[in-house]
């Protein structure tokens, strides 16, 4: 996910931005309110006070070409300016001062209502997948795998208590059963989340640790 803060305030600016990095987002910051190519991002967030043109200007801008998710940044609490900002078509509201995940979480509830994506999500210790948008977290960095290590890795953690021969792998990743593409599909993933990731047993086949 792609994210455009659009905050005057340097230091919350550059918090949030900190955040987000972390997360494993990608996100850019402009301080002024000229918008140009908004739509190469997924959710913008947009602070009410601006130097030069306020947030609720911009808002109008945008919606009279693009359905991008909004989130209204500010120190307004008035319902009035709420209720404002969501007619012009904020998809949210959030009153500084605000919490950071609260703010995270509000990102992903726009964009997935957006993109019409329910919350479908597989988790395995440090592991994260989006099983909608295929996107993967590892120590919530995101990370590319190649489509099959993919395949691999979601069978694996849906059957995290079993084993899982070469046979049912190849099976189920629609693959020729030959046992170097499984062990190479194998040998990525444990080079990718550790030696001791997957483990081998005798006559079993493999399965997390």
């Amino acid at each position: 996910m792609k994210i455009l803060l659009i905050e005057d305030e340097i230091n919350l600016a550059n918090l949030i931005q900190e955040y987000f990095i972390k997360q494993g987002y990608k996100i850019d910051v402009l301080n002024e309110g000229d918008v140009c190519c908004y739509e190469n991002y997924d959710v913008i967030i947009l602070d009410w006070m601006l130097p030069k043109k306020s947030g609720f200007e911009i808002l109008k801008e945008i919606r009279r070409n693009s359905n991008i998710p909004i989130i209204m940044l500010t120190a307004k609490d008035a319902v009035k300016n709420k209720v404002d900002a969501l007619k012009i078509g904020a998809d949210d509201y959030v009153t500084k001062p605000f919490d950071l995940e609260e703010l995270e979480a509000r990102v992903i509830s726009v964009y997935r209502r957006s993109k019409n994506l329910s919350s479908n999500i597989l988790k395995y210790k440090d592991i994260e997948i989006d099983l909608d948008s295929k996107i993967v977290k590892y120590k919530n960095k995101e990370i590319i795998l190649k489509p099959k290590v993919y395949e691999l890795l979601v069978l694996f953690i849906k059957n995290k208590n079993s084993f899982l021969s070469k046979g049912l792998i190849a099976d189920e990743l629609d693959i020729i059963d030959e046992s170097n593409v499984i062990e190479v599909l194998v040998y990525n993933l444990r080079k990718m989340f550790g030696k001791d990731f997957i483990k081998t047993y005798r006559n079993l086949g493999y399965r997390l640790s």
